[in-house]
């Protein structure tokens, strides 16, 4: 029987370890990671290939994300190492069709591929793959902190790039949701609370795409408040809605990026890390094939992350 594959997006998102130490009641100050340190790294990841899941400690930290698997790596040119690593998903039982019933505390494991980069300013940069909505960074991070010997002072943080849906993003939907004031539910004849409210291109003379740019990216990252008054004042503005900026409850916009639909949320925290739609061929396990995410992947750390470090 022929089936037609159900590929998910690839994305990848951008980290980096950083190592401070105390300077004397002063800022502290950074001390680098070396390149002896780096060689360490790669020989301690290659040492993660073919764990013993029967040794309890093992299964234990690969559980619970404190270590994953490494399928392969790769040491590159440019202090750079590249492989594949698989993290683990449990907790609940489900039933596969070849296989049939799959306990809870069974382990399944998901492939992602992940960069490590070694900066001239000393910091560990790291590039950690998505597969539609699954992703393993925590449990990587957590494999190369204990990878490295010198922990003391190590923090981890992550790179928000909204820019880059910004200068790439083709609006198509604005969805506004409010609450309805309590007055005007009727209570059996209403459906609920919420109302959305859809802005979309007219006709094709509109400006909607540049308006949307225009008016809504700038907003991206300022505080809720200030963004649901400046919500609530646009609409009245535009005579298409009066309402109380603390009725409004989200701000969806719908864009078309790297040929995909993607959903940006105007009034949620913008500090989590961007993950980069990456367009990448995939393979008939609807996995992305490894050279050519490992070519994208080194490329937008360049242009995207190095760049504007």
């Amino acid at each position: 029987m022929d089936y037609k594959f159900k590929f998910d997006d690839v994305t990848i998102s951008f980290h980096y370890l950083e190592r401070n130490i105390d300077n004397d009641g002063k800022a502290p100050k950074l001390k680098k990671f070396t390149e002896a340190e780096f060689e360490t790294l790669f020989q301690n990841l290659e040492n993660l290939k073919n764990p013993d899941l029967e040794e309890e400690e093992v299964d234990s930290k690969i559980r619970y994300h404190a270590q994953v698997i490494i399928e392969n790596v790769e040491q590159l040119e440019g202090r750079s190492i590249a492989g594949i690593y698989k993290t683990s998903y449990w907790g609940h039982a489900f039933e596969n069709q070849d296989y049939g019933p799959i306990p809870a505390e069974s382990m399944n494991f998901r492939s992602f591929f992940f960069l490590i980069y070694l900066s001239d300013s000393g910091h560990l940069y790291i590039g950690s793959q998505y597969l539609g909505p699954y992703g393993g960074y925590t449990a990587l991070k957590n494999t190369i902190m204990s990878a490295i010997d010198d922990k003391k002072g190590i923090s981890a943080l992550s790179f928000n790039s909204s820019t880059y849906y910004f200068e790439n993003a083709e609006p198509k939907q604005v969805h506004i949701s409010y609450s309805l004031p309590p007055e005007k539910i009727t209570g059996e004849n209403s459906y609920g609370n919420s109302v959305v409210l859809a802005l979309k291109k007219g006709s094709p003379k509109d400006n909607f795409e540049q308006d949307v740019k225009k008016d809504f990216f700038p907003r991206f990252g300022r505080p809720k408040d200030e963004t649901r008054k400046w919500l609530a004042d646009l609409l009245g503005e535009k005579k298409l809605l009066e309402v109380k900026d603390e009725d409004i409850d989200q701000c969806k916009i719908v864009v078309r990026i790297g040929g995909k639909t993607k959903t940006l949320h105007l009034l949620d925290h913008n500090e989590f890390a961007t993950r980069f739609v990456i367009d990448v061929d995939m393979k008939p396990d609807g996995h992305p094939k490894y050279e050519p995410l490992k070519m994208e992947a080194i490329e937008l750390l360049k242009n995207e992350i190095l760049k504007k470090k």
